[in-house]
């Protein structure tokens, strides 16, 4: 190649400023973030999130009562536990706005073979929700579908007023507890003749609901206890008030349990 010395003295390259080099390493660095994190968080936190989830729901899980209480809410982080025929569980997830609705998507642990995947839609005013549970084990367990209703309190002239509060009852070698989060453990002792009883305690666990003045409870699976549900009977006598009432004792499985010390 020839080299053309005349061509190359006529040509003269000026330097760009460095402040206009600046400038325009500036103004290309403000072109991409229009996905920038802040503007992402700022789009997130125009969602108004209720003041507060908390709360126990109760609803009919195959024939047999579940209790769902969410004691944990942060954000859109929920937290809690569940109890179905006494065997209690722990879930966590996230709430997220889905039209007039709010959908909670919670997680039991997996390490149980009853484990599984909740989805709760809740109502506007977080009253009802209707709920979908999935397993995780597929292939010997099936899906639900069910409808849950917040656990309310209520003012009572009742003395000893089942769901306000935990209720512990006393018997003879035995004793029963009916919680307010909707679990119920019963203790008892076998008893060899009339006045002996074994010295080992058993312990069962289940799911109670209260339908006037009685008390079914959902038992879950054990050895000791060979039975599914259970039938309790409330019983009152009238207080000095007027329609005040008191309760007297819980009578069931051929064992009378009395309130109070």
């Amino acid at each position: 190649m020839v080299r053309n010395d005349s061509f190359t003295k006529n040509i003269t390259v000026k330097p760009i400023p460095i402040f206009l080099f600046a400038n325009m390493t500036l103004l290309a660095a403000c072109g991409t973030g229009s996905n920038s994190p802040q503007k992402e968080t700022a789009i997130e936190s125009k969602v108004a999130y209720p003041d507060d989830v908390k709360g126990t729901y109760k609803g009919d899980f195959a024939g047999s009562p579940i209790f769902i209480t969410l004691n944990y809410y942060s954000g859109k982080n929920v937290a809690g536990y569940n109890v179905h025929k006494g065997l209690r569980r722990n879930i966590h997830g996230v709430l997220e706005p889905s039209g007039n609705n709010w959908v909670l998507t919670l997680a039991e642990p997996g390490d149980n073979p009853y484990d599984g995947n909740f989805k709760l839609v809740f109502s506007k005013d977080f009253k009802t929700a209707e709920g979908k549970w999935v397993p995780v084990n597929t292939a010997t367990l099936k899906e639900k579908q069910f409808t849950l209703a917040v656990v309310e309190r209520q003012e009572s002239t009742e003395t000893g007023d089942f769901g306000s509060y935990d209720n512990m009852l006393s018997g003879d070698h035995c004793d029963i507890a009916f919680n307010q989060d909707g679990s119920c453990i019963y203790n008892y002792y076998d008893k060899i003749t009339d006045s002996t009883f074994v010295n080992q305690m058993n312990t069962v666990r289940g799911t109670w609901e209260r339908k006037g003045d009685k008390i079914f409870v959902a038992w879950q699976s054990n050895a000791q206890f060979q039975k599914k549900n259970s039938e309790f009977e409330l019983v009152y006598e009238k207080g000095d008030e007027t329609n005040s009432r008191y309760l007297r004792n819980v009578k069931g499985e051929g064992r009378e349990f009395w309130y109070g010390p």
